[in-house]
């Protein structure tokens, strides 16, 4: 992974206003729930909190992190790879992280204000609990 440590505001200044916005929620939650990811690490178009490296039974292997931040088109994108059983940890809360769209281990919030933040951190802590997923 090469990358540069806690860039975080040159990756929010790549990033439209209502996204910066956003990631700020998600950096203060983070910090507040598990100060142990930080500080984030920026690689290439993401930002990335708590680095691990993972092994798959098929023997694909690499490098990721725990919580990772993206932006896109119209809004941000924040993966959490942590997962419980054959599910991802967002799966299980997305009926109560807000108005947000969650995918398997994508939650996408297009403004602040959207993502329940206390729920969030609930996620971001059992992430912490189980650790990434297929980690070594």
């Amino acid at each position: 992974m090469t990358a540069s440590t806690d860039d975080t505001a040159a990756f929010a200044a790549s990033l439209s206003a209502d996204q910066a916005a956003v990631l700020d929620e998600v950096h203060r939650t983070i910090a507040a729930v598990a100060p142990t990811l930080l500080p984030p690490v920026r690689d290439g178009a993401v930002l990335g909190y708590g680095p691990f490296h993972y092994r798959y039974a098929s023997g694909r292997e690499g490098d990721a992190f725990l919580v990772t931040v993206r932006g896109g088109s119209r809004h941000l994108s924040v993966y959490v790879t942590a997962a419980e059983g054959d599910a991802y940890v967002p799966e299980a809360y997305a009926s109560t992280l807000g108005k947000v769209s969650v995918g398997r281990s994508c939650i996408r919030v297009r403004r602040a204000g959207e993502l329940d933040l206390a729920v969030f951190g609930e996620v971001v802590r059992r992430a912490v609990e189980l650790g990434g997923a297929g980690a070594v």
